[in-house]
């Protein structure tokens, strides 16, 4: 009888336990991404703009780009690490053998240590990306086959330099950055890209760092279909979701926790209207969200 009520009371202990420990970890959670909303503000105030999605250098080879991540390292507290990479308009590639440095900071404590499918094994990477656009201003990258269309009405994508006078939709209803667990690349890679990297030229460009607005938020594969190109898809699983089009996802129950433009955090159900999701991820687009914070 005694072990029968103690387990019954392990039983009822334990839930509350894994409870409270993913609260504190959504809590941690939402700090790094205020953390990294405030970084990205001095960095506005120190250059002028928000920093770029995505960096492209001289040198036109696979992972040339680098990450919003690399640019906000001085105002994240890492400037020695900044410095070792040197990254530069004119520089012909970076020491990439900090790829594998953990950044406390870009990862969500909820989630797996364990990166998800087309990782790179040796590196370290994060679950915070950054908000490319809805692709309501018919400005994009055209590919069908692979990466898709990156949009460029929002925040961060590739080559960006958003002003705090082009968010005329106000700040506080511009997404900024959220959470996402497909694909964890590295923190250092911005995107991969062949040919001209200029929006609508035809390029073929897969964002890593930022993602476009395109499916409801905690979508899952038997949602949308597997990613294209997934190497742990099923025998026979449909596979049509296009590598920038990944959703924002997290291990937080029922949503998912974003950064917006004005340095707030707020956490957006996955019941969220997907039109008044859209409405938060572009800066210009005159739309009144309804929303409630």
């Amino acid at each position: 009888m005694v072990i029968t009520i103690i387990g019954i009371l392990i039983g009822l202990l334990l839930p509350a336990v894994q409870s409270a420990r993913e609260a504190a970890r959504a809590l941690q959670c939402a700090n790094n991404l205020k953390q990294i909303a405030l970084a990205m503000h001095n960095y506005e105030s120190a250059h002028g703009c928000f920093p770029p999605g995505s960096f492209h250098h001289a040198k036109s080879s696979p992972y040339a780009a680098l990450s919003w991540h690399v640019h906000i390292l001085p105002q994240m507290e890492q400037q020695p690490l900044y410095d070792r990479l040197a990254p530069s308009e004119a520089a012909e590639g970076v020491d990439t053998s900090s790829r594998n440095m953990a950044i406390s900071g870009y990862q969500c404590p909820s989630d797996s240590p364990t990166p998800m499918d087309w990782s790179l094994p040796d590196d370290e990477g994060t679950n915070y990306c950054g908000v490319t656009g809805a692709g309501r201003n018919g400005v994009y990258n055209l590919e069908d086959a692979h990466c898709g269309d990156y949009y460029t009405d929002g925040m961060l994508y590739p080559q960006s330099s958003v002003h705090a006078a082009d968010i005329r939709d106000g700040m506080s209803n511009s997404l900024l950055l959220g959470e996402r667990l497909f694909d964890l690349r590295t923190w250092l890679w911005g995107n991969w890209w062949t040919g001209n990297t200029q929006p609508g030229s035809g390029s073929k460009i897969c964002t890593y760092t930022a993602k476009n607005i395109h499916y409801p938020l905690n979508a899952t594969a038997d949602d949308i279909g597997y990613y294209v190109a997934a190497q742990t898809a099923p025998s026979g699983a449909p596979r049509t979701a296009l590598f920038n089009n990944e959703p924002f996802g997290s291990q937080h129950p029922g949503g998912v926790q974003f950064g917006f433009a004005d340095g707030s955090v707020h956490f957006l159900g996955e019941t969220t209207n997907y039109t008044v999701l859209q409405d938060l991820a572009t800066i210009a687009g005159r739309e009144v969200p309804q929303w409630t914070p």
